[in-house]
């Protein structure tokens, strides 16, 4: 398992920042912040296979090290009652990354990365493709995993009562069946759409 506090700070030093200028509001210890009691999906575990399927694809990257700090950051604010949550982790990674002194144009830009992972939009831009595909991976694990983040993403909205769950998450699952790729990056979208796909059935159809 990666540590990602470690991942975080080698990856901000090599964007020319200064880890000692950074102020004393932030920290750089996210794991607790995804150690949080409201995530089961949303934790460490997800980072950590973000950061594995990135070691496959970092060759595709223009700046490997924004899209290393955009997936480490991305949910670092998670609450499942909220609507905001990537925004606020945008946020707080921007003025974070400022502190450190770090370029403006990089500032800039792994913000838009992480806003971008709220819509899963396409973007013409390679890393934010990147990015955006390397966090809807887990649609295309196999079984065993697929039916664990499922059951991590119920525990995640358990204060929404059983059919409104039901109805809701196929609903956003079938949004993705709707788009014409679920995968931006032609690399990951020939190993990865039609199980992704597939998947997304399964659960419909069998699972919800």
């Amino acid at each position: 398992m990666i540590n990602i506090n470690h991942a975080l700070k080698e990856s901000l030093v090599s964007l020319g920042g200064d880890l000692s200028k950074i102020g004393s509001s932030f920290t750089l210890n996210i794991e607790e912040s995804y150690q949080e009691p409201q995530r089961h999906y949303h934790t460490v575990q997800h980072i950590n296979e973000c950061l594995d399927y990135l070691v496959h694809y970092e060759v595709l990257a223009d700046n490997l090290h924004e899209v290393t700090v955009a997936l480490l950051m991305h949910d670092l604010v998670y609450n499942p009652r909220a609507k905001n949550n990537e925004l606020l982790s945008a946020d707080y990674t921007l003025q974070l990354m400022k502190s450190a002194g770090i370029s403006q144009q990089s500032c800039l830009t792994i913000y838009q990365h992480i806003m971008a992972t709220a819509a899963h939009l396409y973007v013409d831009n390679v890393d934010t493709c990147l990015v955006m595909d390397i966090d809807m991976l887990i649609l295309g694990s196999d079984q065993s995993r697929l039916l664990e983040y499922e059951n991590q993403i119920r525990q995640e909205y358990s204060h929404v009562p059983g059919f409104i769950y039901r109805v809701k998450r196929k609903s956003v699952l079938k949004g993705f069946l709707k788009q014409e790729f679920i995968f931006n990056v032609l690399k990951i979208r020939n190993i990865y759409e039609q199980k992704a796909r597939d998947n997304i059935n399964y659960l419909c159809n069998n699972i919800l």
